[in-house]
Order: C-alpha cells, then structure tokens, then sequence
C-alpha cells in the first residue's frame, strides 16, 4: 500500500515538473517573440468579447497596431504621467508606490495593491487574465521580470500603447485617437492624449463621465508631468522621431 502511495505521489510530482517546464519554456518563448512581433489579440480581447456575445450587445472589436513613430509625444508622456512616473527608473516595480499602498491598505483595510507599472500592466493584458488574485499577481511579477529583462522601454511602451483597453471593443492609442477625436495616434493634441491617459484607470466608468470634477483634476495633473518627464525622457536618450 506505501509503495502505491509512494509511486502515486512520484508519478504526480513528475508531472508537476514537467508542467512547470513546459510553462517556463513557453513564457520566455512567447515573451522573446512579443520582442519584435507585434501580438494579435490578447486575452483581455477574448474575455470582452465573450461578454459582449454573452450579454447579446453589438461585437465591437478594434484594434490597429502602430509603431512608437506613428504615436503622439503627447500621448507617450501622458500615460507615463497619468499610470507609471518612474517608468524610465525601475526595474518593472514601484517599490516606493508598493509600500505606500502597503501602508495604506494597513489603514484603510483596503486592496490598492492591484496598482501596477506599465510594464505589470502590459504583462498582465497581454498574458494574463483580468481577475484579481495573488495568483494572477505572482505570474504577472515573473512575466513583469522577464519583460524588463529582454525588452527595452521604448518597446515595453508601444506593445502597452497598443493592446491597452481605451472602452469596450477599442484597444490602442490609434483606435481611441479615432474613436475619441476621429483623428490618428500621430495627430492628437496635448489636450486629447492627456483626456486619453485621464480614462485610463477605468475607461468603462469615465466614458460616461467625461466632464466630472475627479477627472479634470486627473487631466490637469497630467498635464503639469508631461514637460518634466519629456526632459527626463530625453537626458536617459528615450527619444523618438514625431511626424508633425
């Protein structure tokens, strides 16, 4: 009977192995392809989609995908100031703005901990699912590391500037630029990338409050970033050619 136990739990622990194997190989795989091939539809995508066919509203999907030089100035800084300051400085993690919210949670016995950089956030949308747990945020730290190990920051920006969800069914800063203000990704204005970045954190609740106070404080403190990060982005030789 022992022997059976034994083989059983011996057999199970091999599979495990070799499971963890086939993820370790097939992640490092598919973030070394993302390195250069553009992704096609992530799973945020699919979740959306299989909403809207189980809700009975209209499929909406678009999505185009541009490189960093068809991408305002604007709207590159405006997202940086409005998801991720220190985008250029870290290694994938705020740790200053972690333990904030650490301390934060603590008081509040809230979970503002599910607040990530661009580059958590680009791992999560395009490897992940949507749904909080420890789990999901475990695999997004390691796909996070592995990013910022063999990717650069100009790249980690333009996969996240072109999968990030603006509303439902648009995704990428040249859709909503089309969406928004009926113009492209390399046309929008200061005003329009910043309401862009504003609706980030939760686009589905500020497309119907576009003229609410929270989000006009959101834009005009967005707004105030985008010069001292631009400077910023330039002296750590972040820089790109803008079509004008």
């Amino acid at each position: 009977m022992k022997t059976r136990i034994h083989t059983f739990f011996w057999k199970l622990e091999g599979r495990f192995r070799s499971l963890l194997l086939i993820f370790f190989i097939a992640s490092i795989y598919f973030v070394l392809l993302y390195k250069r091939q553009n992704p096609g539809m992530t799973p945020l995508m699919v979740i959306r989609f299989v909403e809207q066919v189980a809700d009975g509203r209209p499929i909406v999907l678009k999505y185009t995908r541009v490189p960093i030089e068809a991408i305002s100035d604007y709207s590159i800084y405006a997202v940086m100031a409005g998801e991720d300051q220190k985008f250029l400085d870290h290694f994938g993690f705020d740790f200053d703005a972690i333990r904030n919210a650490l301390q934060y949670d603590i008081k509040t016995q809230s979970t503002s901990i599910w607040w990530s950089t661009i580059t958590q956030q680009t791992a999560k949308n395009l490897f992940l699912w949507q749904w909080r747990s420890i789990f999901r945020k475990v695999l997004e730290s390691y796909f996070t590391i592995l990013m910022e190990l063999w990717r650069s920051k100009e790249r980690i920006m333009e996969v996240y500037l072109n999968i990030v969800e603006f509303w439902d069914g648009i995704y990428g800063i040249d859709q909503a630029a089309h969406y928004y203000f009926d113009t492209s990704a390399d046309k929008l204005t200061r005003y329009q990338a910043t309401l862009l970045a504003a609706i980030l954190p939760n686009p589905k609740y500020y497309q119907h409050h576009l003229r609410s106070y929270v989000l006009a404080q959101r834009k005009s403190a967005i707004s105030s970033w985008i010069n001292k990060l631009k400077r910023e982005a330039e002296d750590k030789a972040f820089v790109k050619e803008i079509k004008k």
